[in-house]
């Protein structure tokens, strides 16, 4: 190689600086002047979007957390996850189940896909909502940087919206009918709420339309949405610098970060992109060794519109919503309040008019702060599965081995511990000291010890549906009043340990 090529070479690996300047940075040095480390910032497309340097006090993981940063992180590896997933989903009532069992069961890596983009909305929610309340706490919202929370709340809506619309891709029971619940309350807006709903249901009941419609938000409108909202954001974030903390910025409008000194600077190159670096490897490796280890998406019983599950759950992003319906009017506790909520979210850099950061100089905002958070957990909890009415002795018992939504101890197993055969109390009994067989005692002493179900009698019934499918039941029969009666849940379990087409 020439000695012209070897210096263009070693000048594009170092972002297009010279290679003494490389050293320099290498070696931890300051940059000469003038500052040649602002070139690459000026010329390359994805170093123009940071800043030469920053406050050294805003690049600690103690301050910022670097939730910015995650959040970015998380809804790329949305992106890139849901695409490749593209290739097996086919957005219709007919198909949408099984191309997930296609994707679960057959699909190269599609389980491993599939767990990566459950695991990465998950962290997208929870870096965003957290992003959300360190900046209240920091009161980093207050002017200049009023329009940078608008923008978060803003992105804090797409991203519920981005959950809320990917929830009912798989079209399963769960799916269905939380969706179902969820958009019934767009029913519930004033004068609009009709035209809303089947605006966003395409009919008067959730169905292929409302599938399409959701498949099209999730997979194209909203994630631009927020594709354009992040690029605002962080443009205003470059623009007005990450808020000092409040021991260093007591005011909003006190240390604007176009003057910070010289020997408070930490350039971007190499320091905090280094950082960065390790930062997002470390939350690769944990993301990806729980969807390898931990994580193993599960899908409930087709979507039957003719069927109600005997209990319904919201996701754990909308439990507070949950709780705030069983209180009362649902125009009033699940659309009047909630969207006052957001709107004095939306609100709050123009409401506080309190120019002070400190903690001590905010006890009302951080009061009222606490009060709501405590008031969200304990809506939460009021939405959770157990504060609902009871079920029948039957159908709880049932519920606990093969819930029609969620994980029971049927659904734990794995595939392979799963053994074809008709098992019941009173017949065939499966193996003992196998994983199935610890399940089936705890079952069969269940249904022994149930003094409100005279003469019961259970089942736990696997048999083969198609291949690489099986079929999971759990009949319970009993005397209720000098009658017979029955309980029947059902599931369908695809082979996730399979691959190929």
């Amino acid at each position: 190689m020439s000695r012209s090529r070897w210096s263009n070479w070693l000048q594009n690996l170092c972002a297009g600086l010279p290679w003494r300047e490389c050293k320099r940075m290498l070696a931890g040095e300051p940059p000469a002047r003038p500052n040649p480390r602002q070139r690459p910032h000026q010329e390359s497309f994805w170093l123009h979007i940071k800043p030469v340097y920053y406050h050294q006090a805003v690049t600690s993981l103690g301050y910022t957390w670097r939730l910015g940063l995650l959040s970015v992180y998380f809804f790329v590896v949305e992106l890139l996850t849901g695409l490749a997933l593209l290739a097996w989903y086919a957005p219709t009532p007919e198909r949408a189940y099984d191309s997930m069992g296609v994707i679960l069961a057959r699909a190269p890596m599609g389980e491993l896909l599939h767990a990566l983009h459950y695991l990465a909305a998950i962290g997208f929610i929870l870096s965003v909502l957290l992003h959300l309340i360190r900046t209240y706490i920091t009161a980093s919202y207050k002017a200049p940087r009023r329009f940078i929370w608008l923008t978060g709340v803003g992105l804090l809506l797409l991203t519920l919206g981005l959950a809320f619309t990917g929830y009912l891709l798989p079209w399963d029971q769960l799916a269905y009918w939380a969706v179902t619940i969820g958009i019934s309350l767009v029913r519930e807006i004033p004068l609009a709420g009709g035209w809303l709903y089947g605006l966003l249901a395409g009919g008067s009941q959730v169905a292929g339309p409302t599938l399409l419609r959701f498949y099209v938000l999730h997979i194209l409108l909203l994630p631009l949405a927020a594709g354009l909202l992040i690029a605002v954001h962080d443009y205003k974030v470059i623009r007005h610098g990450i808020s000092l903390p409040s021991s260093l910025e007591p005011r909003a409008h006190d240390a604007p970060q176009t003057t910070i000194p010289v020997d408070q600077r930490r350039y971007y190159l190499l320091d905090v992109a280094v950082d960065e670096l390790l930062f997002l490897s470390w939350i690769s490796l944990i993301v990806l060794a729980m969807a390898l280890f931990f994580v193993h998406p599960i899908l409930q019983s087709p979507a039957n519109p003719t069927h109600t599950p005997p209990e319904i759950a919201a996701p754990w992003y909308f439990l507070w919503l949950q709780g705030l319906l069983k209180l009362g009017d649902a125009t009033l506790f699940g659309v009047i309040l909630p969207g006052l909520f957001f709107l004095l979210l939306l609100l709050l850099p123009y409401l506080d008019r309190n120019p002070r950061r400190q903690a001590r100089s905010r006890p009302l905002a951080l009061g009222l702060g606490a009060l709501v958070a405590v008031a969200l957990l304990g809506l939460s909890l009021l939405g959770l599965p157990r504060f609902h009415a009871q079920l029948p002795p039957a159908q709880a018992l049932a519920q606990r081995y093969l819930p029609e939504e969620g994980v029971g101890k049927l659904d734990a197993l794995p595939w392979e511990a799963l053994p074809q055969g008709d098992f019941c109390t009173d017949g065939q009994q499966p193996p003992p000291g196998t994983p199935f067989a610890h399940v089936w005692d705890d079952f069969a002493r269940e249904i022994a010890g149930a003094a409100h179900l005279p003469n019961a009698r259970g089942c736990i019934l696997i048999q083969p549906a198609q291949p690489h499918l099986k079929r999971i039941q759990v009949y319970i029969t009993y005397e209720e009043a000098g009658d017979a009666a029955a309980v029947l849940t059902e599931t369908y379990r695809y082979n996730a340990a399979e691959a190929g087409p």
